[in-house]
């Protein structure tokens, strides 16, 4: 995409509210070259003038998804240190997509990242963001994201007002899905287990994690 191509997206997406939405994913779509757009619309600001609405901002966050084998551009234009500040201060919807983005990063994923996602499981406001921050851990992997897994599974009293049982069973899980590279939660998993009530399967959870971990 040529910088010619990059700036009649740019005004496009600027001067058209009612597809902004679709139009910005697509524009993401086109990668690494579509980068300082996409950054541009996070910001909230633009070299025409127009604020983009709340549409295209998230559109543009989720469409980070999509920039493949060019993710690595993300980290060089430090896209991630943005990411995580959704994930601290944005509104609901905004942090769920940049706790799935950072996800997406795998073990590129900053150690600061890592800290954001795991501060997220006590998020005791949403056990839908805390599970996406679960979800985005398994994907990340590595031993930072298994010692924020383990770190709130070692906590009877995290969670907040929906409780450690609602998230434990998703932290084996997710533990399970990291694999062998997980075998020093093993402690962690049995101790869980032997506070499970019987309604939540965390006892099933913690057997098929440790099914796929200890391999």
């Amino acid at each position: 995409m040529t910088a010619t191509d990059t700036t009649l997206w740019a005004e496009r997406l600027a001067r058209s509210p009612c597809r902004r939405g679709v139009e910005t994913v697509a524009f993401c779509k086109l990668g690494a070259a579509a980068l300082p757009i996409a950054l541009e619309i996070l910001t909230g600001k633009n070299r025409f003038g127009f604020p983009y609405d709340h549409q295209s901002r998230l559109g543009a966050l989720g469409a980070l998804q999509f920039f493949g084998e060019d993710l690595h551009w993300l980290l060089a234009a430090r896209a991630d240190s943005l990411l995580i500040d959704f994930v601290k201060r944005g509104d609901s919807s905004f942090r769920i997509v940049a706790i799935r983005v950072l996800g997406s990063l795998g073990r590129a994923a900053s150690d600061e990242a890592i800290l954001a996602l795991a501060s997220a499981m006590h998020d005791d406001g949403s056990a839908g963001l805390a599970m996406e921050a679960t979800t985005a851990l398994a994907s990340i992997g590595g031993a930072p994201a298994i010692a924020g897994l383990v770190g709130f599974l070692e906590k009877k009293d995290a969670g907040g007002n929906w409780g450690w049982n609602t998230l434990a069973p998703h932290i084996a899980r997710a533990l399970g899905r990291i694999g062998p590279s997980a075998r020093s939660a093993i402690p962690a998993l049995l101790a869980a287990k032997r506070l499970d009530r019987g309604d939540n399967g965390l006892a099933e959870a913690v057997d098929e994690a440790l099914t796929r971990i200890d391999v």
